[in-house]
């Protein structure tokens, strides 16, 4: 895990909560750009902390990634649930004004599932030197496969889910979210505390429900050049929402073989990070 980061905060108002952003300087910068990654539904800033924030400083980019309001060590737990997609998007508008403030450029935002959407919605209306999308596809049709892989899989906490209204009836398990995050072949020994962590963190029903509502998010201005990095196992992200998602943004996709929707703590974790460096020395970022 790397240990060269501190926390800084983004200050607050009486309207948005303060948020906790990790700064991972690197100790010889030689990028041009520095990397902000967004974390997934109940996930968090210490996904990146584990392996990636090391492999990219080493490559000489300097890392942040955003805890969302109630995430972390970020303020707003007490009212999480209450959070709108509109509420996480503005915390990602801040967090990007923020990178600007000290590096004194834009940087380039990696988006993990939920990350991935909110990375989108930003491009469609403001540029940045990259975006990097990662595990999902076309949000309609990928959310309309996985509530069917859930209903497959597990019927009961699925139904549960969807008449409740509460994300925590299929998230507030251990094995569903084992199953979406890895693979039958990842060791759940070692993989458990990860997983744990997903589980008990508080996480807001309305985006969830927010996401399924959601718009078609439009391409934007389409000067943002844009990779798409999956596990082709992931049941968030089917390979038709995939290409739909790469057709639209006239993009490539990698699919990582043998991967769940995590590509940061499991084993191979490596693979995901050498395609996001092979897209950034292309793309000269």
């Amino acid at each position: 895990m790397n240990t060269n980061n501190f926390s800084q905060r983004i200050s607050g108002t009486t309207e948005q909560p303060e948020l906790e952003i990790l700064n991972f300087p690197a100790s010889k910068l030689n990028k041009p750009y520095p990397l902000l990654f967004i974390h997934c539904f109940s996930g968090g800033a210490w996904m990146f902390a584990e392996n990636y924030a090391s492999f990219f400083n080493h490559q000489g980019y300097d890392v942040f990634a955003l805890n969302l309001r109630g995430h972390g060590q970020s303020q707003g737990k007490e009212t999480v649930n209450q959070a709108s997609l509109q509420d996480y998007f503005q915390d990602v508008v801040r967090a990007i004004k923020f990178v600007k403030s000290l590096t004194e450029t834009y940087p380039v935002v990696i988006g993990h599932s939920i990350g991935s959407i909110l990375t989108r919605l930003y491009i469609q209306d403001y540029e940045l030197p990259g975006a990097i999308l990662m595990s999902f596809g076309d949000v309609k049709t990928a959310f309309s496969a996985f509530m069917i892989w859930s209903m497959k899989n597990f019927p009961v906490k699925s139904l549960k889910m969807m008449i409740s209204g509460k994300s925590e009836k299929m998230y507030g398990h251990f094995e569903p979210h084992f199953r979406i995050l890895f693979t039958k072949t990842d060791n759940r020994l070692k993989l458990k505390p990860f997983v744990q962590r997903f589980v008990e963190q508080p996480e807001s029903d309305r985006v969830f429900q927010d996401v399924q509502q959601l718009p078609p998010i439009q391409r934007g201005t389409g000067k943002t050049p844009v990779a798409i990095i999956v596990g082709d196992r992931d049941p968030i992200a089917p390979k038709k929402s995939v290409e739909i998602l790469a057709d639209l943004y006239q993009s490539s996709p990698v699919f990582i073989a043998n991967k769940a929707h995590d590509l940061f703590v499991c084993d191979g974790w490596e693979q995901g990070a050498d395609e996001i460096l092979k897209w950034l020395e292309k793309n000269h970022l």
